[in-house]
């Protein structure tokens, strides 16, 4: 999870830069992102809580965050349009992040194990962050970043989809 988060959190300034926004509409989205995500991750949280579905959540989490990080590459160039999709991505991409501790948090046998999953998820974090900035410099452009993610988010969807009733310690959905 932080792996895959290192390589798109750094870049979604720099794409927007590089698709000709100023510092204030790029301040804008940062702004818009943070609040998106203080009124809508509680929601978000809450649903899956009260319907008990945090392995089909998470795997539509990251299925509309896959969707519209895609879409963000053919609405570049349409400012309200990647507005709507920031207001509906942001939120999801942090409430994968609290969906995926919870579930991690909850499989593991001895909970004092979760703190070292964190420690490699922040390595991975670092780790893609800086082969994302290779990556870019060696295409020569920051859209294959968004393109890496979106489709690890869907490839990250369907394997969670697969694998959910191959591991005994997941607290499963209610039915």
């Amino acid at each position: 999870k932080g792996g895959l988060f290192g390589a798109y959190v750094p870049f979604f300034s720099l794409w927007l830069f590089s698709k000709g926004y100023n510092m204030e509409v790029i301040g804008m989205f940062a702004v818009l992102d943070l609040c998106a995500t203080a009124v809508l991750l509680p929601l978000i949280g809450g649903l899956l809580d009260a319907y008990q579905v945090h392995n089909k959540g998470l795997v539509a989490i990251l299925v509309t965050v896959g969707l519209t990080k895609y879409s963000m590459l053919h609405f570049y160039d349409k400012l309200w349009v990647l507005v709507i999709l920031t207001i509906i991505s942001a939120p999801f991409v942090k409430a994968s992040n609290a969906v995926l501790d919870s579930l991690c948090l909850y499989a593991f046998p001895q909970k004092g194990e979760f703190p070292k999953v964190r420690m490699w998820g922040s390595v991975g974090f670092g780790c893609f962050a800086l082969l994302a900035g290779f990556v870019v410099d060696a295409v020569g452009s920051v859209d294959i970043v968004i393109v890496v993610f979106a489709i690890s988010a869907i490839c990250a969807a369907i394997f969670w989809a697969v694998i959910i009733p191959y591991i005994p310690t997941l607290r499963q959905d209610a039915s």
